[in-house]
């Protein structure tokens, strides 16, 4: 299973402290010789994954004279090597979900920006004071250590995110389910083949329950604002979308191949049934279906293209119980037990307008969930049973890795709790 960026970040500290407690080897052979080991990769490396949070202007700057050919003329040291790895590794992390680091509350990005740049500060001020480095090199590693010293002073409970939790979009992670389901229906309603009555059902049924977890989710969120209707606006979705996908019996489509569609979409039903979703905490969970809920908007669209397409082309087909006996008896070819076209689209038409009015709804409580996602880390807590004045003993970064700071209450792994929809 792919790290993910809880682990990266403690396997950072820990290459951190080999480098700073004098573990670490100049000759590093753990890593292929021509991989980077120098400040100019591990600064690129860095600027990469911070400007994916909250990179300030003076870490930015720093950074970047320490990429500068005027540093990098001295600046290669072996012992970087796993550490320019691991942040390179956390980096493609972060960006491969970028929508959920984009969407997730301030606090949490900048928590993760502060893991980061504390780790940064350690390694600036042990290289810094090392006999061989340039004035030019020094400098820029001054100008660093001065730009994260706040971070590296934050106490190791403020810099637990509840983005820590995730990993390279893959089969084994949520995350890359719904991404995946969402890849594949987009690409099954958009293309040239036969479509089917499953596709275009599953898909809006797929949606409404990705409504249904978001608005379960959205209401575990401590301390959330009373005026705030993010669970009844998701609610209407879910509905709208129920509804969408409740074709009546009368009606149906051609026959297709829908192979790659079932199998993302049971997938899909298994993982938000399953350890998947069980594992994650409230908030992370709350970030997850977030993320579904905008990826299902691309797949409404879809769907809206598609039917609209059907119905204009009168693909539908309707039973000839449902038809009346006028019209059967002026098409003598129709067996009163067979199926005919949608004679005049009005079939396809009520499908459509139940499909337009979903997406209004969804549209609506997307945006309603977006605003309540930001204001999310204003309920969390100290966890349980912790000695208030420990949340105020400042702690440098150069700390052992092996004591872990605790996860935040609405982070907290243990959480669990049945969603039924």
């Amino acid at each position: 299973m792919a790290a993910t960026v809880g682990e990266l970040l403690q396997r950072m500290r820990e290459q951190a402290w080999r480098i700073e407690t004098g573990e670490a080897r100049r000759n590093e052979d753990d890593l292929d010789d021509g991989a980077p080991g120098g400040w100019p990769a591990l600064a690129r490396n860095a600027e990469r994954l911070l400007t994916h949070l909250e990179l300030d202007r003076a870490t930015r700057s720093a950074l970047v004279r320490l990429q500068s050919t005027v540093v990098q003329s001295r600046a290669e040291d072996p012992r970087l090597r796993s550490m320019v790895a691991t942040a390179g590794a956390l980096g493609d992390v972060v960006a491969s979900n970028a929508g959920i680091v984009m969407r997730a509350p301030v606090p949490e990005r900048i928590r993760l920006q502060i893991s980061v740049e504390a780790t940064l500060h350690g390694l600036a001020r042990w290289a810094s004071r090392q006999t061989d480095v340039s004035v030019p090199m020094r400098a820029a590693l001054l100008d660093l250590m001065q730009a994260t010293e706040t971070a590296a002073l934050m106490p190791p409970a403020h810099r637990s995110s509840a983005l820590e939790f995730l990993s390279l979009t893959h089969d084994e992670a949520l995350t890359g389910v719904i991404t995946k389901w969402a890849a594949v229906a987009e690409r099954h309603l958009s293309g040239p083949g036969q479509l089917t009555s499953y596709d275009l059902q599953s898909t809006a049924g797929m949606i409404a329950i990705m409504c249904g977890r978001a608005a379960e989710s959205s209401r575990f969120v401590a301390h959330r604002d009373r005026t705030d209707q993010t669970p009844e606006a998701l609610l209407r979705a879910f509905a709208a979308w129920r509804d969408a996908a409740a074709w009546p019996d009368h009606v149906r489509l051609g026959v297709g191949k829908s192979g790659d569609l079932r199998r993302a979409t049971g997938a899909l039903m298994a993982a938000l049934d399953g350890p998947m979703t069980d594992r994650l905490g409230p908030l992370e969970r709350l970030l997850v279906v977030q993320d579904g809920v905008h990826r299902a908007e691309g797949v409404a669209e879809a769907h809206r293209t598609a039917l609209a397409a059907i119905s204009t082309q009168r693909q539908l087909w309707v039973s000839a119980a449902s038809l009346s006996p006028r019209y059967l008896a002026a098409h003598p070819h129709i067996r009163p037990t067979g199926w005919a076209l949608d004679p005049d689209g009005q079939v396809g038409l009520r499908l459509l307008t139940n499909v337009d009015r979903a997406q209004g709804v969804l549209r609506d409580a997307v945006t309603s969930l977006d605003r309540a996602a930001l204001i999310t880390s204003s309920a969390i807590q100290a966890p349980p049973g912790r000695d208030p004045d420990d949340l105020h003993k400042w702690e440098i970064v150069t700390s052992h890795p092996s004591t872990q700071p605790e996860q935040s209450a609405l982070s907290s792994r243990s959480s669990n709790f049945p969603v039924s929809l």
